[in-house]
């Protein structure tokens, strides 16, 4: 490398933290030669949903050079799950046969700012507060700072900035949403409910319930189903949301339908879509802004993980070689990652058909 190149990381979720962390060591000795800047957005109220992560991610922390991160009291250990989906009887998926290593209950904060961290103990630069308002060619980026415009030329840049995926939207690729449920979340405090380590999942006839213990006395409850079910339910009113709660077989006996009183109830989406191009001229999508998936699949964290520490090594294979080989077969990666969640997400939905009469059910069978 001649002279020294700018790479600009927009967003600093996992996927972002993991690209930084990946391209950085990966170049090594090159590291003076690259100025990795991480922007992440303005800080949202509230907390993340999906804070488990499976032994598959653990093995990616580990490769990464990081695992040391989950070495602390705020995480705990998820043994694996239970789920009372396709039949009468509760199955169990238990991570303890799982040579990778074991899974966690995240506090999701303070994963994101560890992995942010263990980024610029390599050398990335993190700006905060950092929205992107535009993005011209030559690769002049816009963010607004505090009310004012800040402008940043890059000379290559990371899409991390989630399902918006902004960057690579205003260079006018598409994004194809073949699926999109709706979670409905809450975190409850716990009083004297002994939850067992396992996520707990129940298939319903108009979608899914998931209950799973978080560090801190804490559990999360969602419920992923359709966006005009939650209309038409008037679902975001939380005496409607526990009283759907209350009509399931299983998972109610682990936490009582009186907890779900009086909560502060949050959405969120979990398209099942993709980027038409991951990759293009001196720029890369990563994470959720390149393909997002079902939260059936407990794989969102994992994915972004995996997609950060690929793209990583594919950045610096490009800067030092100067060839693009790297980048078309980190898109190869993520397009056939995407292949095969859609045949995971098949198989997990075709699993259940005690229900395949209704219409959550019929719309996520014929995908």
């Amino acid at each position: 490398m001649a002279a020294k190149k700018t790479i600009a990381i927009i967003g600093g979720g996992p996927g972002g933290s993991a690209t930084a962390i990946a391209l950085l060591n990966a170049l090594k000795e090159y590291c003076s030669a690259v100025d990795v800047c991480l922007f992440n957005r303005p800080k949202a109220k509230g907390w993340h949903v999906g804070e488990t992560i499976p032994p598959a991610a653990t093995s990616i922390l580990y490769e990464l050079g990081i695992a040391d991160i989950l070495d602390n009291d705020l995480h705990s250990e998820c043994t694996g799950s239970l789920s009372l989906w396709g039949g009468d009887q509760a199955v169990a998926n238990d991570f303890m046969l799982d040579l990778s290593g074991t899974g966690f209950h995240l506090n999701r904060t303070a994963f994101d700012a560890s992995l942010l961290q263990a980024a610029c103990a390599r050398g990335a630069r993190l700006y905060e507060g950092y929205n992107l308002r535009s993005a011209s060619e030559g690769f002049i980026l816009d963010f607004i700072v505090q009310g004012k415009i800040q402008s940043i030329h890059a000379d290559f840049v990371v899409d991390a900035s989630g399902q918006s995926a902004g960057f690579a939207r205003r260079l006018g690729i598409a994004r194809n949403v073949i699926d999109e449920v709706i979670s409905i979340y809450a975190r409850i405090p716990l009083r004297s409910e002994n939850l067992p380590s396992h996520t707990l999942v129940e298939a319903t006839e108009q979608g899914w319930w998931y209950l799973s213990k978080t560090p801190g006395d804490q559990c999360i409850v969602s419920f992923t189903t359709d966006k005009h079910h939650i209309s038409e339910g008037n679902l975001l009113h939380d005496n409607n949301w526990s009283k759907t709660y209350a009509t399931t077989r299983w998972i109610k006996q682990f936490l009582s339908v009186d907890y779900l009183h009086n909560c502060e109830l949050h959405t969120a989406s979990a398209c099942s879509a993709i980027l038409s191009a991951c990759v293009g001229e001196r720029w890369l999508a990563v994470g959720d802004a390149a393909s997002s998936y079902d939260s059936i699949t407990s794989a969102g964290i994992t994915k972004s993980l995996l997609q950060g520490q690929l793209a990583g090594s594919a950045i610096a294979d490009f800067l030092l070689e100067n060839t693009t080989d790297s980048l078309a077969q980190y898109q190869h990666q993520v397009f056939e990652q995407f292949n095969h969640y859609l045949g995971l997400r098949h198989h997990l939905y075709h699993r259940e058909q005690r229900f395949a009469d209704q219409a959550f059910w019929q719309r996520r069978l014929a995908v």
